[in-house]
């Protein structure tokens, strides 16, 4: 098996979290290799040295450098590593540059793949548990760990969905990415990636595990224009999704309005209607926050969940509105636009 780590930059969290990659626990043959898009990426550095450490500890540990064919620099890391180093016989695991592997057995997460030949990726849902430095990071832990949007929460609602944080693809799934370089032009990968393989006739495999992020520092604006990329990923390649966010994941401060509109009305049963809804939908949307984080990994702190219920539903509905007015991102310097397909595109191109 490859597990492969694609990096880039020298964020301050990164050095641990890279240097947790050898305290997985797995029996069989393991190649580590850290990726990076350009060696002169600021990650590459970094990545040489904590590979040499892995290698002192005896793991077979290395730095490759794989050019991605688009702009989606991850995506095309992993379509490279697909292609150069699975051959099509090595499992390949991806796991995300800020997910902290201490501790984490591997051999759960491959089961699905190796006892169901109809499986061809499998997934484990992300948390983030890094110490928040400022409002950008509680407001992605409150919705990412305090809201439906819990990724150990949503993997029920949506099956036929993926989150690319920690995934592994069996070779039987490779032949259905084909042209799999194509990833790279696509800003959700991993939603192109389930597509695909449902189209082939495999199924998506979910771990009841969490993968624990410990990225942190990010600016409250980072944060919204990140979640903005979400969404506009769901308007090109799920549409049909685009308004379940709102309702699912932001709708206490419409039905609280509503209620005090109902409050304020001269009908006493509105009146009572009013305040029954406010307070089912306060009661219910704290407990629903206090469960999130349990799940989650999180300590469920009862003042934090209000917290979580006030910052997840602004960020949801400020990236809502962003991804209704705008198909350009700006992602790693790169002016792109997102097309109807949910291909991206240079929009220098299209001007």
């Amino acid at each position: 098996m490859v597990l492969l780590r694609p990096c880039t930059g020298h964020p301050s969290w990164m050095e641990a979290t890279l240097l947790s990659t050898g305290e997985v626990s797995y029996s069989g043959e393991l190649r580590i290799r850290f990726s990076v898009a350009d060696a002169g990426d600021a990650a590459h550095a970094l990545c040489e040295d904590v590979a040499a450490q892995l290698r002192a500890a005896g793991w077979d540990a290395d730095v490759v450098v794989l050019p991605p064919e688009g702009p989606n620099q991850k995506a095309g890391q992993v379509a490279a590593a697909v292609d150069t180093l699975c051959q099509q016989e090595a499992i390949l695991l991806s796991v995300d540059a800020d997910v902290d592997l201490s501790g984490v057995d591997l051999e759960p997460v491959l089961a699905p793949l190796l006892r169901d030949e109809t499986v061809g990726v499998v997934w484990i849902p992300p948390a983030e548990r890094g110490t928040p430095a400022g409002w950008g990071d509680r407001a992605s832990a409150a919705l990412l760990s305090g809201s439906l949007h819990a990724f150990p929460l949503l993997a029920g609602l949506d099956p036929n969905g993926m989150v690319g944080k920690l995934f592994a693809i069996h070779p039987r799934a490779f032949e259905a990415l084909s042209p799999v370089r194509e990833l790279g032009w696509y800003l959700g990968e991993d939603m192109e990636i389930a597509r695909r393989v449902r189209a082939a006739g495999l199924r998506i495999g979910l771990v009841g595990r969490v993968a624990l992020s410990r990225a942190q520092g990010r600016a409250f604006r980072s944060v919204i224009q990140r979640f903005t990329r979400w969404l506009l990923v769901i308007r090109g390649q799920r549409p049909a999704l685009l308004l379940t966010y709102p309702l699912f994941f932001g709708a206490t401060a419409p039905i609280l309005t509503l209620a005090a509109v109902a409050c304020l009305s001269p009908g006493g049963w509105a009146r009572i209607l009013g305040g029954y809804a406010a307070a089912v939908t306060l009661i219910s949307r704290w407990t629903l926050a206090m469960v999130a984080r349990r799940i989650s990994g999180a300590r469920a702190r009862p003042l934090r969940a209000v917290l979580d219920v006030a910052l997840s539903e602004l960020t949801i509905w400020w990236a809502f509105g962003r991804a209704l007015v705008q198909r350009r991102v700006i992602w790693a310097g790169r002016s792109l636009r997102l097309s109807s397909s949910g291909r991206l595109e240079d929009a220098r191109a299209r001007q």
